[in-house]
């Protein structure tokens, strides 16, 4: 705050100093509103504020006097608490003597005032707890009104004096008899911070609970397994888009931890790919069933599904769980158009694994075997009667069999 008091110091060419502390009725005062005034007549020749120094832990004040050799001096008080000077009995006068030194460090020149007066002082505590007005020197006589005022994150909690409590409400008026040291005491405000999971099996969440106001509060999200984090968000607005959220505590939070279920992909390679269409490919979320159906085109015939070189089905229809993503082959065949439909030809056993019995050809008939390639793979002629095919050295897999009028899917294992 400014001084009340300005010396003009350009008029004069020589100065003293005071090094020295503020007593009023013999007690050195420890608060930052007074002002001590030097003056010559009503010339003020130095002014300066009592302030704290942490170095001699003491309030004290260090002050330039102007003047002339010779001149008398006299003390003023002025309290920036009530604005007002104060009508106290000052110290004895000094006299200017140039380049003088009143007090030390370790030996403060006291600078005594007395009379009716009395001091109210009140700190915060914890001095970040909030702030404090009205506290100045006063008349005996006269009211003092304190007033407490919590600031952001704390509430009063109230006024107390060496240890004892005095009031429980933010303003204490005091009829002023003596000096007072009072304590404004405030406690830092406890927040709840919640936070739960979106869906509650998409995952987990951590680092919730209570915690004061100005602490650093870091909550984790972790996704359950083919589960995906995606945000956190609050009152439907997005915070961050990090797994791990870090804040301070300014207030009561809730918070939502944002999952989303894991996309799996489900495609099929078309082989040849002139072959036929496969419906059902896209993504899928973990758990979802899905259907492939495998159609041919014209002149095609489907064979079977693999996946990674592996037989899977010989259904064009297949039908599974999606855990995992997966990449299916569709395989079809090309054939000359043989009708199968009033065919007499059976095959047993299919699937085959060592031989294989053709039964109900006709006279001369001529059977082959062609693979999922259409490489021929074995070419026979009959007589009419059932023909007993031997497998061995037959490739796994489909396989058709092809007579005069007829033609087979067979699977050899």
């Amino acid at each position: 705050m400014a001084n009340h008091w300005v010396p003009n110091h350009n008029q004069f060419s020589d100065n003293m100093n005071i090094i020295g502390v503020l007593e009023i009725n013999g007690v050195e005062q420890a608060i930052d509103v007074f002002e001590i005034g030097v003056f010559c007549g009503d010339e003020c020749r130095g002014s300066e504020m009592l302030a704290y120094y942490s170095g001699v832990d003491r309030h004290m004040l260090f002050m330039t006097l102007y003047g002339q050799s010779g001149d008398v001096m006299s003390f003023r008080l002025y309290d920036h608490g009530s604005q007002r000077e104060l009508e106290l009995v000052p110290p004895e006068t000094i006299q200017f003597v140039p380049n003088e030194i009143l007090g030390s460090i370790a030996e403060p020149y006291p600078i005594s005032f007395s009379g009716g007066i009395a001091v109210i002082t009140a700190v915060a505590v914890p001095e970040a707890g909030g702030t404090i007005t009205g506290a100045a020197a006063y008349w005996y006589g006269e009211t003092c009104t304190l007033q407490a005022a919590a600031n952001e994150g704390y509430t009063f909690v109230n006024w107390t004096e060496n240890g004892q409590q005095v009031s429980t409400e933010p303003t204490l008026s005091i009829f002023v008899l003596e000096s007072h040291d009072l304590q404004a005491n405030f406690s830092v405000n406890t927040y709840e911070i919640t936070a739960v999971a979106m869906p509650d099996n998409g995952g987990l969440v951590s680092g919730m609970g209570s915690f004061e106001y100005g602490t650093v509060v870091t909550l984790m999200a972790e996704p359950n397994e083919h589960y995906l984090f995606a945000n956190w968000s609050e009152e439907g607005h997005v915070v961050s888009n990090s797994e791990t959220y870090s804040f301070l505590v300014t207030g009561d939070r809730h918070l939502e931890a944002n999952f989303a279920q894991e996309y799996l992909t489900v495609s099929v390679t078309i082989e040849p790919e002139q072959g036929g269409i496969v419906q059902g490919i896209g993504n899928y979320v973990y758990g979802q069933n899905v259907t492939l159906n495998a159609i041919p085109n014209a002149n095609y015939e489907f064979l079977m599904w693999t996946e990674e070189g592996l037989f899977v089905s010989a259904d064009p229809e297949l039908c599974f769980c999606v855990t995992e993503t997966r990449n299916l082959t569709a395989h079809f065949a090309y054939y000359d158009g043989l009708d199968e439909q009033g065919a007499t030809v059976s095959v047993c056993p299919n699937p085959a694994k060592d031989y294989l019995r053709v039964s109900g050809l006709k006279d001369n008939d001529v059977i082959s075997f062609w693979d999922a390639q259409g490489r021929l793979l074995l070419s026979l002629a009959t007589d009419g009667s059932d023909a007993i095919i031997d497998l061995a050295g037959f490739p796994k897999g489909v396989c058709f069999l092809k007579t005069s009028n007829c033609m087979r899917r067979i699977l050899i294992l």
